[in-house]
């Protein structure tokens, strides 16, 4: 798949009565926290690809345009970096190019004629796809996700409103014989075989089927991914990555980050690596700020509400940022999940207090009240 240069014959909206039925645009939660923790948070005429079967139509991959040329009321791909994107990263891993999403000023809530310029060029280059996605998020009173798809006309593309479909993850209670639900991608690997085969030398050392049906929801990858992937070595079965960040070069110093990875999500990355130690374990990466969550999407990612909840979920706090060290331990406080704290650096606290020559700062409440919760979070999870 690529990107070209601009037609030069555009149509706008379809008039009415020449609408012609088109599918519900359809996409996972985590895709939609995604686009709304993401461009959501950005100024207007910001983007991201759209990315994932065409055959299942379900958007389940994301890639965050933060290189696009962009005004207060354009917004222009980066056309170079995702070629390589799509090229590098997609097509090796069958995931295709499905649209579009960014972000309008105000109450726009439909395509431009810029919009229609560029979807037409992407429907020419990829004449395997039947429409393209191209949903507008605008921001007042807040964050909307307006649902609106690309097809091809005479003249160029069209935009042709539809319906939306959020389409929930499940993390627990599908077994390997079951017929997979609409929207999913089928199963090609029988990964009771891959279960047997990979953990067979290790299934008396420790309890295999309690690390299924556990969970850990990690907070920062970047440096994590040695912990993470040990995780799944061990048989954790479920792993939930948040990182809002992106690979850059450097991070080759600092993380366990490779070159192939510069510009993609941390947590795409690192789920890589994860299935392809396990296939069969359950990963779900949200290229989110934990700190914007909301207390009900943090309950959905610790799988508490579910009808067959984890029998034990693990958050662990692996950032480099005090503040989002001090909501992870607030979070187990709050709903009593065992936490623990790792990648704490030391001039994060040390700032606050002056110590070893580091420059002194405001010493407020909510700092010193996030030190004392870092630590007792630690304490009760000894005494657990």
């Amino acid at each position: 798949m690529a990107f070209g240069g601009l037609p030069r014959h555009v149509t706008q909206l379809l008039r009415l009565g020449e609408t012609p039925p088109v599918a519900p645009m359809r996409m996972t939660r985590s895709v939609h926290r995604q686009i709304l923790g993401t461009v959501g948070s950005k100024p207007p005429e910001s983007g991201m690809v759209l990315g994932g079967d065409p055959a299942a139509g379900v958007v389940r991959d994301v890639v965050y345009d933060d290189t696009a040329m962009r005004t207060g009321v354009t917004y222009s791909p980066d056309v170079t970096r995702l070629n390589r994107v799509l090229a590098e990263w997609w097509d090796p891993s069958g995931i295709k190019l499905l649209g579009f999403v960014h972000s309008h000023p105000g109450r726009l809530g439909r395509p431009s004629s810029g919009d229609l310029e560029y979807a037409a060029v992407i429907l020419k280059a990829n004449p395997h796809l039947e429409r393209l996605l191209i949903p507008i998020l605008t921001f007042d009173p807040e964050p909307t996700l307006h649902p609106f798809v690309a097809v091809r006309t005479a003249t160029g593309a069209a935009a042709v409103p539809v319906e939306m479909e959020i389409l929930d993850e499940v993390l627990v209670g599908a077994t390997d014989t079951e017929t997979p639900a609409t929207g999913s991608v089928p199963r090609v690997v029988n990964f009771r075989e891959v279960r047997e085969e990979t953990f067979r030398r290790v299934g008396g050392a420790y309890d295999l089927g309690r690390l299924r049906f556990s969970r850990a929801v990690i907070v920062g990858v970047g440096g994590a991914a040695g912990f993470a992937e040990d995780l799944v070595r061990a048989g954790v079965h479920e792993i939930v990555l948040v990182d809002p960040d992106t690979v850059s070069a450097t991070n080759l110093a600092t993380q366990q980050t490779y070159r192939r990875d510069l510009g993609r999500p941390k947590v795409e990355a690192v789920a890589d690596r994860l299935r392809d130690i396990n296939p069969a374990a359950e990963i779900l990466p949200l290229q989110l700020d934990f700190e914007q969550l909301s207390e009900a999407e943090i309950e959905d990612l610790l799988g508490l509400d579910l009808p067959r909840p984890p029998i034990r979920t693990l958050l662990c706090a692996c950032t480099d940022r005090f503040f989002p060290q001090a909501r992870v331990n607030r979070v187990g406080l709050h709903f009593g999940v065992p936490t623990i704290a790792g990648q704490l650096s030391m001039s994060v606290v040390v700032d606050h207090f002056g110590w070893l020559g580091v420059e002194r700062q405001e010493i407020t409440l909510v700092r010193v009240i996030g030190i004392a919760l870092l630590a007792l979070g630690v304490l009760l999870i000894v005494r657990d």
